[in-house]
């Protein structure tokens, strides 16, 4: 098993560049194995390592791992692992050159591990501040425990852990602020984009991802794209990095969610009018007053406030007309929307007027729906 990981661990490597075949992989096992001879003092076993009739068959069972992988670990077509060429002279590579399966290789801890992992964690120990250490402690092992743990778990953070594109999280972390990318996007209605792409910032939002950076030939320095929509993925290494702006996450304050676009009431998707080119307008802030109705719901708003910029207004929660008001200070975008409508009927906004007539449209536009059943 040990032998398996680490020649998995190889060729996923030598996946990642161009298409390569049989041979060049059996070389390159050769060579790694030559290397663990020098640094150990006892035998090596050379079975399923040399270049042999033998380790043909072996390789069809690690390129059928990874195809594994890819399709019931990672939920992805096993023909990311692209295959060219014919029988004679068949290569191998991911059609992507950035992907690995390497995050989702041992996707399963053991109690074993756990340990590990607590003696890694303890190491920290006295090194940071008591409570930033409790807090980065818990992170570590928490998010292990979510996103691997084999048994019950004790935490859950509620992610998509099925997202499309998950796979491309712990890439786009390195890539993060230091490599420009070539970026493939494919939009709902099967449109496909291709631009270079400053990758500054990876963003959750309502259990999905999105990348932020500069979009080069728009110039946008924050581009949205949604993770689950990229289909390829190639680093440009002649391509000179351009950092990003300072006060970077000042640019969130000024809306909920993941879009400054000022949502115009039409049908589709946001992310592919803008790709398509229709960019609406964008919006200057402003206030929005929101009558909240019912204690318990005045109670959540308070305790979970829509926005950094939400104040009170008047005394707060009046208990004879059973309602408070609030006021944000935004940019009224998609995301506003869909959130105030999330709420129910005892979040109403006030005012502005054509913000509450956009709302009040939707909500006609749906109970015409369900009127036609």
């Amino acid at each position: 098993m040990e032998n398996k990981h680490k020649r998995i661990v190889i060729i996923d490597r030598m996946l990642k560049g161009d298409p390569v075949s049989f041979l060049q992989i059996a070389k390159e096992l050769e060579n790694e194995l030559q290397e663990i001879k020098k640094k150990k003092k006892h035998k090596v076993e050379l079975s399923s390592w040399d270049l042999t009739n033998q380790y043909s068959d072996v390789f069809r069972k690690d390129i059928q791992t990874i195809r594994e992988i890819l399709k019931t670990t990672m939920g992805l077509s096993p023909d990311m692992l692209e295959t060219v060429g014919n029988n004679r002279n068949k290569k191998y590579h991911y059609r992507d050159n950035t992907f690995s399966i390497l995050p989702y290789l041992d996707y399963r801890y053991s109690a074993k591990d756990y340990k590990s992992l607590e003696r890694a964690v303890d190491l920290m120990r006295g090194t940071l501040p008591e409570q930033v250490f409790e807090f980065v402690e818990f992170s570590l092992k928490s998010r292990v425990e979510y996103d691997f743990g084999e048994t019950e778990k004790s935490i859950d953070y509620g992610d998509n852990l099925s997202l499309k594109g998950r796979e491309r999280l712990p890439i786009l972390y390195k890539v993060l602020n230091r490599k420009v990318l070539k970026i493939s996007y494919k939009t709902f209605k099967d449109l496909t984009f291709e631009f270079v792409f400053h990758p500054y910032l990876l963003k959750q939002f309502n259990s999905r991802w999105f990348l932020f950076g500069r979009h080069e030939e728009k110039g946008n320095d924050y581009w949205n794209v949604p993770v689950d929509r990229i289909t390829k993925m190639e680093e440009l290494k002649n391509v000179e990095f351009i950092n990003r702006p300072n006060q970077y996450m000042r640019y969130f304050d000024n809306f909920i969610g993941v879009s400054e676009k000022v949502w115009l009431g039409e049908d589709g998707d946001e992310n592919d009018r803008l790709f398509l080119g229709d960019v609406g307008v964008t919006s200057k802030k402003i206030l929005i007053v929101i009558r909240v109705e019912g204690k318990g719901t005045w109670g959540r708003i308070k305790t979970k406030p829509l926005h950094i910029s939400q104040v009170e207004l008047d005394t707060g929660f009046n208990e004879v007309d059973n309602c408070g008001r609030i006021r944000l200070d935004i940019i009224p975008n998609v995301e506003f929307y869909n959130k105030i409508m999330e709420l129910g009927e005892n979040v109403i906004v006030e005012s502005p007027l054509r913000v509450r007539n956009i709302l009040k449209n939707r909500l006609k536009n749906t109970l015409k729906k369900y009127e036609k059943d």
